[in-house]
């Protein structure tokens, strides 16, 4: 296993992306960015019209791999105890 990344339905149109993580061996060989289109296919082939993840400030190689692959930065939509939590959306249909 290199990596792993979860899908959490939020609403029948919005899935959650929960959970992305590589081993670091396998850092900086594109695992996240197959990890992040691997889920963004599933969650179409599930019918999902947007995804959403939430994350903090400090992981700043997963926030550029979200922002390159289309996500934009939205207001909360849960509770994160993080002080430097970060929410990210995604229209995928």
């Amino acid at each position: 296993m290199a990596g792993m990344v979860g899908l959490r339905p939020l609403s029948d149109e919005i899935a959650e992306m929960k959970r992305l993580f590589v081993l670091p061996a396998f850092q900086g060989k594109q695992i996240g960015r197959m990890l992040v289109q691997a889920f963004l296919e599933r969650a179409k082939a599930l019918r999902y019209r947007k995804v959403r993840l939430d994350t903090v400030a400090k992981l700043v190689t997963a926030n550029a791999l979200y922002r390159r692959m289309g996500f934009y930065a939205i207001p909360p939509y849960r509770f994160n105890p993080f002080p430097d939590a970060m929410f990210w959306e995604k229209t995928i249909a």
